[in-house]
């Protein structure tokens, strides 16, 4: 699946609130260097991202918020372009 947009969008490219069991594997998206992230885990619990990355340059690689987030597993991501993985609970 292809996503094209119009105009520059600076928000998540992908938001997940209150997920279990989720598997992202193979994403890629155009990143901005002034969005929050590229991918933002709300309140999710047994992630597993894999061979993702940024198609340009992004301040954060994945924002984990939410009391209720935990068992999220990152592997063989290129972050390269990412100046952080933010992990945020409460």
């Amino acid at each position: 699946m292809r996503f094209r947009v119009e105009s520059e969008d600076r928000r998540p490219a992908i938001v997940c609130d209150d997920v279990l069991d989720l598997e992202l594997t193979g994403f890629k998206a155009q990143g901005h260097p002034e969005s929050e992230t590229l991918i933002r885990l709300e309140n999710t619990r047994k992630a597993f991202i894999s061979h993702c990355r940024s198609l340009g340059e992004v301040n954060t690689f994945v924002r984990v918020e939410g009391p209720t987030s935990g068992g999220i597993e990152l592997r063989s991501n290129f972050t390269g372009s990412a100046q952080e993985i933010a992990y945020e609970q409460g």
